[in-house]
């Protein structure tokens, strides 16, 4: 009975130390490398945001700040599960000891109520042997006494039948005495089992929780740092939120502006074009550089860029454009221009992490078309002096048909009309003096090649008049009578 006891109890106990033990030793290499890789994850992630930040790309260095967050939320919650488990272990630990204070001294109970029952055993195996033996010499006797003759062994054996019938009659009452003496005892160390059996479960319990208690405060123990780092970054990117928000700030009300211009302008001229723009953080914009961006080779002249530009202030621009017959062919011509800096954001210890801001706008230069000048007169010649010219024979010109005047709405393009009139009036009225064969001749030609240049210019133009042909020949019939004239004179 005692062996079968401490059997169950030791099988119980090693039960209980397979399923309670490993728990812990197998979750807490896992929870801690997973808690690790979760801690490297959000110092990369924080190391990315800050870079990405710093370059001024706004959505990376957020998505980058949500991984931390992300990461930091994965360890709380295996910290909150280290630290359940370790509750959970706690209390396990401290109902099982309860329990086993409860039901202190039950083994002590359970062995000593083992004895007894074994002393009850060894009286009723006495009183049932004792029984056991008187039944069995009264069989013996009864069955020896059916053959005996009578006599003094008849008689003996009568005498001992009677006496082993007497002492069966008390044996069998002390037989049964002793089995109940031994079953009070056997129920009584039934219920010390039960106790012993629920104070070594108790004791195996507050055990296995112990262990679990250890290693779940292990695992609060090794989480705890890592956990508050990830939470330090996360509470770092909380600012640089607020770092993205006031960057986006700025570069929603940040933008140039430009003066108008007062006149026209035209290809060939060199216009200057005045930009501003208002610092709108509340900080000062450090390593402000002004960039014009296109057209190439343009360079900004500007005012406030000592080192950078403070908050509130405005820095104004100049950019002088020379503008070509190609913009003006165009209509316009585009300028970009861009200011870029370092906003100072972020904690001041044990530096702020400054973001790198370009603000660029485009201005269209709007170009007139270039004016078409006016024809200016040409200067008209003097008339040659009748004094230097031998007058040549007077010749009458035949009488040309005059064609019907044609209204014209067009301008005239005999310029020199009152000109070349005189000259004919001079080449046909003129009388010669004395003049040889040769000279005769020549002023003849001349006379008579201004003759119908004399006839055009008189006539009105008409619609079928080729204007460019004619005006050639008119110029050609008065450079050939001014040369003729010209070596008369000589």
């Amino acid at each position: 009975m005692r062996a079968r006891l401490l059997s169950a109890v030791a099988a119980l106990v090693t039960v209980m130390a397979v399923l309670v033990a490993p728990a812990g030793a197998t979750d807490e290499p896992t929870r801690i490398a997973a808690a690790q890789a979760l801690a490297d994850e959000a110092a990369t992630a924080a190391v990315a945001a800050d870079a990405a930040f710093a370059a001024g790309e706004l959505d990376v260095a957020l998505a980058q700040a949500d991984a931390v967050d992300a990461a930091d939320a994965a360890l709380e919650a295996l910290l909150t599960a280290a630290q359940a488990s370790a509750d959970i272990a706690s209390e396990t630990v401290a109902a099982a000891e309860a329990e086993a204070a409860g039901t202190a001294g039950a083994p002590e109970a359970y062995e000593a109520q083992a004895g007894v029952v074994e002393q009850a055993q060894a009286t009723l195996d006495e009183a049932e042997a004792a029984a056991v033996a008187l039944r069995a010499e009264i069989t013996l006797l009864t069955d020896q006494l059916a053959f005996a003759e009578p006599g003094p062994t008849r008689d003996e054996m009568t005498a001992r039948l009677a006496e082993a019938e007497a002492g069966l009659a008390e044996a069998e009452p002390a037989a049964a005495a002793a089995w109940d003496a031994w079953q009070a005892e056997v129920d009584a160390l039934a219920v010390l089992d039960a106790d012993a059996a629920a104070h070594a479960l108790a004791v195996a319990t507050a055990d296995a929780a112990r262990v679990e208690l250890d290693a779940a405060l292990a695992d609060l123990a090794a989480l705890a740092p890592l956990h508050a780092a990830a939470h330090e970054l996360a509470v770092g990117m909380a600012q640089r939120r607020l770092d993205v928000a006031q960057v986006r700030a700025f570069l929603d009300t940040a933008g140039w502006s430009v003066a108008d211009l007062e006149d026209e302008v035209h290809a060939g001229d060199t216009v200057t074009l005045t930009l501003a723009m208002l610092n709108t953080a509340a900080l000062p914009l450090q390593d402000a550089q002004v960039t014009v961006l296109a057209p190439d080779g343009l360079v900004a002249s500007c005012d406030a860029l000592d080192g950078g530009i403070d908050a509130g202030a405005t820095v104004t621009c100049a950019v002088d454009y020379a503008v070509t017959e190609a913009d003006a062919a165009a209509g316009s011509v585009d300028l970009t221009v861009a200011l870029t800096g370092v906003l100072p954001l972020g904690a001041a210890e044990p530096a702020p992490v400054g973001t790198r801001v370009t603000v660029a706008q485009t201005f269209t230069l709007t170009i007139a078309a270039t004016p078409v000048p006016e024809p200016e007169p040409e200067p008209s010649r003097p008339a040659p002096t009748t004094e230097s010219i031998a007058p040549a024979p007077e010749v009458a010109p035949e009488p040309a048909e005059e064609p019907e005047p044609v209204a014209s709405e067009e301008p005239d393009p005999f310029q020199h009309r009152e000109a070349v009139e005189e000259i004919a009036r001079l080449a046909a009225d003129t009388t010669p003096a004395v003049v040889e064969p040769e000279e005769h001749a020549a002023v003849q030609v001349a006379a008579e090649a201004l003759e119908p240049v004399a006839t055009a210019a008189e006539a009105p133009a008409s619609e079928s008049d080729d204007r460019p042909m004619i005006s050639g020949a008119l110029i050609a019939a008065i450079l050939a009578a001014i040369f003729l004239v010209r070596k008369l004179e000589v």
